[in-house]
């Protein structure tokens, strides 16, 4: 992606309805991404389109980076892929939840902008 995207469109689901995961560890969750908007989405260029996350603690934004992971291939108008995202657990946390979204690089987080994203409720255990 070379320029910003006019709008943000993103519809990501997944086989899990929760997570149970270690404290700080690194694993992944299955997702299913779906380009509902007219533009073409590609983990490329200038500005590329990543998967990411946001951690939430009763509702609060943690101030935790997510991990990206890169679209497989380009996602045009319509298309969806299925892949499995890159996570890192908070070191500690009470009703966490993790939000999944996409991400166009320098630009803006599509959660942001308006678009749904997906959203598991995530128990921290060892």
């Amino acid at each position: 992606m070379d320029a910003p995207l006019p709008g943000f469109h993103q519809q990501i689901t997944s086989s899990l309805s929760s997570l149970t995961a270690a404290p700080g560890a690194a694993f992944t969750v299955p997702v299913t991404v779906k380009n509902t908007g007219d533009q073409r989405l590609v983990s490329a260029g200038k500005y590329p389109i990543t998967l990411s996350y946001k951690w939430f603690e009763s509702g609060t934004l943690l101030p935790i980076e997510g991990e990206r992971t890169v679209l497989p291939h380009p996602l045009n108008p319509g298309d969806q892929v299925t892949f499995d995202a890159k996570v890192v657990a908070p070191k500690e946390g009470k009703r966490l939840t993790v939000k999944f979204t996409l991400v166009q690089e320098g630009v803006a987080w599509f959660i942001f902008q308006g678009a749904p994203g997906l959203e598991l409720n995530v128990a921290l255990k060892g």
